[in-house]
């Protein structure tokens, strides 16, 4: 039997979810694959100082494993990352890095850059828009400086040279407070706002509709993700779909090859597909599947209130450090 652990530090139930179903549709594939999840949580931006934030990787023994997958985010700090990958090299074992780069490892995910330049270039031309703006993700997220330079090299190609930019994080209330900021000159507002993620696209949606503007008619909105809150926007929010059931797929088929001796490419791109929506002026009848999960949504009050209630509880999530610190 072939051990495969998976080294997660993402606390993020739909999109984790998505890539452990992934994985195990692959694993379910072979007959002598074993596939164990260490799932850890907190803030590692000091990760000498916080020791105790990686009790549950401890658990991992690295020497009983035949291979290994490495799922970060940005409060696991790179360095952390890489103090697993260069043990895990050392012993002589293939690694697989979903969505981050690592040395000694082969990277498996969304190409950022290809799919934001993608969708810009898409809905500029499409809808004749000419004053875009970007909100942009956490500052230090590779992802989100990815995502930049679509954006940027996107209308340069569609010969737009004033192209507008804002710094923000992941969070919806970054939307929120941009949208905000930008609403101060009423008279200059963008023609189309692109989001770095969808949870900045619902935040800057609903805030400019409660102020009075048309999506798409006055403001076009899109974000990145598809996630289930674009899904169930209304109107719903254009945005890419990144297929993390795939990547998910993707990257145990890739850890699979390299045991038995393969050598893929460094980095191997997983496929994307753009949800052309009525927030960019689309059809809402075409463009884009999960016809049932939007019309789910709609209906569960309850559902709903739970993402919204998740979605204000993160912030205490990434600044606990420890198991104790959050149940506080």
């Amino acid at each position: 039997m072939k051990r495969t652990a998976l080294l997660s530090y993402d606390w993020d139930f739909e999109v984790m979810s998505s890539y452990y179903q992934g994985m195990q549709a692959r694993v379910d594939e072979a007959t002598d694959v074993q596939l164990v999840i260490f799932n850890a949580f907190g803030q590692t931006a000091n990760y000498k100082a916080l020791p105790g934030a990686f009790e549950i990787f401890d658990l991992c023994e690295l020497e009983h494993f035949d291979g290994f997958l490495i799922q970060g985010n940005r409060v696991w700090a790179p360095e952390a990352r890489q103090q697993l990958a260069d043990a895990i090299y050392a012993l002589g074992k293939p690694l697989v890095s979903i969505n981050y780069g690592l040395c000694h490892a082969t990277s498996v995910g969304t190409d950022n850059y290809k799919a934001m330049y993608g969708l810009v270039t898409t809905v500029l031309t499409d809808q004749h828009r000419v004053h875009p703006a970007f909100i942009n993700g956490f500052a230090g997220s590779g992802e989100a400086m990815a995502r930049a330079r679509g954006y940027r090299d996107a209308c340069m190609a569609c010969g737009i040279t004033d192209a507008r930019f804002y710094q923000g994080s992941w969070q919806m209330s970054e939307g929120v407070r941009i949208a905000l900021q930008m609403l101060e000159t009423p008279h200059d507002l963008p023609d189309v706002i692109f989001c770095c993620n969808d949870d900045l696209a619902v935040g800057v949606q609903q805030t400019l509709q409660e102020h009075g503007l048309r999506i798409p008619e006055d403001v076009m909105v899109a974000g990145f993700d598809n996630r289930e809150n674009s899904q169930r926007a209304v109107p719903r929010i254009t945005t890419v779909d990144r297929d993390f059931f795939g990547i998910g797929y993707v990257a145990m088929d890739t850890l699979l090859k390299l045991m038995d001796g393969a050598h893929p490419e460094p980095f191997v791109g997983s496929n994307v597909q753009y949800m052309l929506s009525p927030s960019c002026g689309y059809d809402q009848s075409t463009h884009y599947k999960d016809d049932i999960i939007e019309s789910l949504y709609s209906m569960d009050c309850a559902l709903k209130r739970f993402y919204e209630v998740l979605t204000r509880f993160q912030p205490a999530v990434l600044g606990a450090n420890t198991m104790s610190e959050l149940m506080r």
